[in-house]
């Protein structure tokens, strides 16, 4: 009897005990919100929601415990279901409540609206209007009725007051007044509010529909199939999608729910991962597995996808380089390659720096890119210009950069925090020569003699060269350097055996026939060719030497351009028929016969159907930029066209005539009179401006291919210069020269260079526009150089002993006249 007692006290307590209650985080959609995205979730911005609780908030209020969830989200909760119509589960996991709460806060919302029903419906109180009200309810149920009317006033009037509702009735409405019928939700004028209304107040039986009548599906990449139950927007998109309508792909690098997640960034060849799963389609770059890439390889395999064994062989049992499988920190005693020595890597650079400073380097030779291609050759060891890096006890500031066309040249101070002390390196770095490929063997001449010159009075013992494997292009440099500097010292030189010399100290030195090949041209070039740069000071002073001696009748000093010109003549490069086939497949194209564009520098035009893709025209680099410019022919009458599109596929935005347009047979066909235009096939050229002065006329073109942006050119003009180049042409020269460098400041761009067959007259403008550029940046005049560059691309060039003297009499002209000593 005791027992069943306390059974039954216990089952009361049980009983009576209340239930734990549950916590929900919930937002105040009036704080979360902005006015515009309250409107898009709920149909009603924030002056309508508030006047709707005033009215209706003091019904709401009650003094249960069922009474959790405030008016105000009571009021969001039935908006939300108004406005959607979606199912009260989609709409309770939205707003944090569960779904009898919805089905709680609709009704009692619905009974509030009710509740005050009478302060905006007037009963009619004439035939007319009750004829009105007997129709309306003839096609409803009394409850839809009811609904429609209630909802239609309150919400049409509020409408009207905040611009919530978008329809076409633009008055406050008086329910069943006598003029109620024109304006009723019946109505013809308000159907469209009604629409509205009846969806609003009862949805769409399938949430995965939306519109007027419920029979437009939602866009099929919302999640969950549901949207806007008018506007068909989604709430939500599926994974990889975005926008209104999640009709947009994640931009390149994300992926995911609201494209949220950013991909790994290792998928192989830089690939974008998938926009929906992140996974990497061509699997993973090396050192990288699983199927988003972003799981670095386990400790003792490499590679791609992980699949390589690490050879064991590393110094003191460390982990061999996850990417490559090499030793970063050196090999085991007996063990050694290549691999083992490479240039440095993103943990050894303040080793690298503390070994420049140990051994006392004053100059470093780098001839390498960070990156080629996919691979990366080279960790960037040095700061940004004006910038410091710190490692240890030294500090590295990048002082100075100077760009060329084909390398920098960088100037560091190193800070020893120890010692106190300052110690300057200088940085050549060769940028155009390619991993296991070949060099230009004049170009690496020309950088090596620059090397030469830059480090002849340096304090510091060694000089660091390296690539990325630290062998083939490091092996090609070390021998030409070292060879030149014999051959100049005693005359003669071994190869073979300086490479085996080489190879014993450090295995695979210069690695493959094209290489080995490489240092052969390489010293052809530099014998034959001596080095003949000069300071602007001691060129200007030899010049004017030069002249005293002609002028007093010494022929022997006429000679010595002549002999200059025959030794660049000897030194130009012979090409074969197979280097002019496109040349010689287009004959008719060209003016004479005789040049012709050399097929590995030749401008070949964008494939368009119905057209060519040849012109006489051949890239070159400047000084300091790498084919910047073009040589090419007049345009013939018969391709025109082709010229303009020439300017347009190699962006040239300054064109330079070397002779009037006017003696110039097609000018007619492409070039409009000031202020005019003409249409020359898919091109619209006008003449916006036109300036002329002595020696350079100027003209401001505006160039509109169809289907193309336009383009804004720059035109000059040289209607005084000879045809047969002489020496009061100098001055010509140099003025359209000045005006070029003036107007390629301003814009990027080529510049497009033309003369009767691309060679005559273009030779000498090349010439002074790459010395002149020598001039400002290193203070130097080498014109030797700068004729057997351009002779490579276009051989024709500069080949009359006139044309090489006035180079020369142009470039003392501008350093006695027009240059200023401090810019020089």
């Amino acid at each position: 009897m005791a027992d069943r007692r306390r059974r039954r006290r216990r089952l009361l307590r049980y009983r009576n005990r209340p239930s734990k209650r549950v916590i929900r985080d919930r937002l105040n959609p009036l704080e979360a919100y902005t006015d515009d995205e309250l409107f898009e979730r709920y149909r009603f911005r924030q002056v309508s929601v508030v006047y709707l609780l005033n009215l209706i908030g003091g019904t709401l209020l009650e003094s249960t415990r069922n009474n959790a969830l405030p008016p105000m989200l009571q009021l969001f909760v039935c908006l939300r279901f108004f406005a959607t119509g979606a199912y009260h589960k989609l709409i309770g996991d939205s707003l944090n409540v569960s779904e009898s709460t919805v089905g709680r806060c609709c009704r009692s919302i619905t009974e509030a609206i009710l509740h005050v029903r009478k302060q905006f419906i007037v009963f009619p109180r004439d035939d007319e209007a009750r004829k009105t009200k007997q129709e309306f309810i003839s096609r409803t149920t009394p409850e839809q009725a009811v609904g429609y009317v209630v909802a239609c006033v309150i919400l049409h009037n509020l409408g009207i007051q905040t611009g919530d509702v978008m329809d076409r009735v633009d008055q406050p409405m008086d329910a069943f007044d006598e003029t109620a019928h024109q304006v009723e939700c019946n109505s013809p004028e308000g159907s469209h509010l009604r629409d509205y209304i009846a969806q609003t107040y009862f949805g769409c039986n399938n949430a995965s529909f939306y519109g007027s009548s419920c029979n437009t599906p939602c866009p099929t990449n919302c999640q969950d199939n549901t949207c806007h139950i008018q506007s068909g927007a989604c709430f939500n998109c599926k994974p990889g999608w975005t926008g209104i309508s999640c009709n947009r792909k994640c931009k390149e690098g994300w992926y995911g729910v609201n494209c949220s997640k950013p991909c790994s960034g290792h998928c192989k060849d830089n690939m974008p991962c998938d926009h929906m799963t992140g996974h990497c389609e061509k699997k993973c770059d090396a050192g990288w597995t699983g199927l988003q890439c972003d799981k670095e390889c386990v400790n003792g395999t490499y590679g791609y996808n992980c699949v390589n064994n690490c050879s064991g062989h590393c110094l003191n049992d460390s982990q061999c380089n996850k990417l490559t499988g090499h030793c970063d920190k050196g090999c085991k005693p007996g063990y050694t390659n290549g691999d083992c020595s490479k240039s440095p890597k993103p943990k050894t650079i303040a080793d690298f720096w503390n070994m420049i400073w140990q051994e006392d380097v004053c100059n470093i030779v780098c001839l390498t890119n960070l990156t080629e291609g996919t691979k990366n050759k080279c960790a960037q060891y040095w700061p940004d210009i004006n910038d410091k890096l710190q490692g240890g006890t030294l500090t590295v500031r990048h002082l100075e950069e100077k760009t060329y066309a084909e390398y920098i040249i960088r100037r560091f101070k190193i800070h020893n925090k120890s010692t106190r002390t300052d110690r300057q390196v200088t940085m050549f770095h060769y940028t155009t020569w390619s991993d296991h490929g070949v060099a230009d063997p004049l170009s690496l001449v020309v950088f090596h003699r620059h090397v030469i010159r830059a480090t002849a009075n340096s304090a510091g013992k060694y000089s660091v060269v390296h690539c990325s494997a630290g062998v083939g292009r490091t092996g090609t440099y070390i021998a030409l350097d070292a060879l030149y500097r014999e051959g100049e010292k005693t005359g003669k030189i071994n190869v073979p055996m300086y490479v085996r010399t080489m190879r014993k100290d450090r295995m695979n030195m210069i690695q493959g026939d094209d290489q080995y090949k490489l240092l052969y041209l390489a010293l052809n070039d530099a014998f034959y060719g001596q080095d003949k740069c000069l300071e602007s000071e001691k060129f200007l002073g030899e010049y004017q030497e030069h002249n005293c001696y002609t002028n007093c009748g010494d022929i022997s000093q006429k000679k010595s351009l002549c002999s200059e010109l025959e030794e660049l003549l000897s030194l130009r490069k012979e090409y074969t028929q197979q280097d002019y086939i496109s040349g010689r497949a287009q004959i008719s194209a060209n003016y004479t016969e005789s040049v012709l564009p050399v097929e590995e520098f030749m401008c070949h035009l964008y494939y368009m159907k119905g057209y060519n893709t040849y012109y006489n025209a051949v890239l070159l680099q400047s000084y300091l930029e790498k084919e910047s410019l073009i040589s090419a022919q007049y345009p013939l009458s018969d391709n025109t066209e082709d010229f303009l599109r020439l300017i347009k596929d190699f962006d040239a935005r300054v064109v330079v005539f070397l002779c009037p347009l006017k003696d110039i047979e097609s000018t007619s066909k492409w070039f409009p009179p000031e202020n005019q235009h003409k249409f020359d096939g898919i091109f619209y050229v006008k003449n916006m401006s036109s300036k002329r002065s002595n020696n350079v006329n100027m003209t401001r073109l505006n160039i509109q291919p169809t289907g193309f942006n336009e383009m804004d050119i720059t035109l000059l003009e040289c209607p005084t210069l000879s045809e047969r180049l002489k020496k009061g042409d100098k001055r010509v020269l140099l003025d359209v020269v000045k005006a070029v460098k003036t107007e390629k400041s301003d814009q990027k761009g080529r510049v497009l260079v033309l003369s009767r067959d691309g060679a005559t007259r273009c030779g000498p403008f090349f010439v002074l526009y790459n010395v002149l550029e020598q001039i400002s940046v290193d203070r130097e005049v080498d014109i030797f150089t700068a004729v057997r560059q351009i002779q490579i691309r276009r051989p024709e060039c500069v080949s009359t002993v006139e044309e090489y003297q006035l180079c020369h009499d142009a470039i003392a002209e501008y350093l006695l006249n027009d240059c200023v000593y401090g810019n020089c």
